[in-house]
């Protein structure tokens, strides 16, 4: 189940999904899928966006020179603040610092 939703969710980051949304994708009731995707992955549903989310940034910013600001909208996020704000809260490291760590090696 999860893998579809990331599949989903990588294709197109940008879209606004609700959990709603996510439900119907696997054909679940909105409180059976949180159930499962909770039971499954440990995270909520809004959690496991999220969590593709930075994923799909920090590959961005591990492999090509785009803006922090530029990455923050491509994936979804409302603001460059609030990317910082949740890349943080989700990595321990801020954005600019896991890009000066990991695209600086190259």
């Amino acid at each position: 189940m999860d893998v579809l939703i990331e599949q989903n969710i990588t294709r197109d980051p940008l879209h606004h999904w609700t959990v709603a949304e996510m439900a119907q994708l696997v054909q679940l009731g909105m409180t059976a899928f949180s159930d499962r995707m909770k039971m499954e992955t440990g995270l909520s549903p809004i959690n496991f966006l999220i969590k593709i989310r930075i994923t799909i940034a920090m590959n961005l910013m591990a492999h090509f020179n785009y803006k922090i600001g530029d990455i923050a909208y491509e994936t979804g996020f409302y603001s460059p603040q609030h990317f910082s704000l949740t890349f943080k809260k989700m990595t321990g490291i801020s954005p600019h610092k896991y890009r000066k760590t990991y695209y600086n090696e190259k």
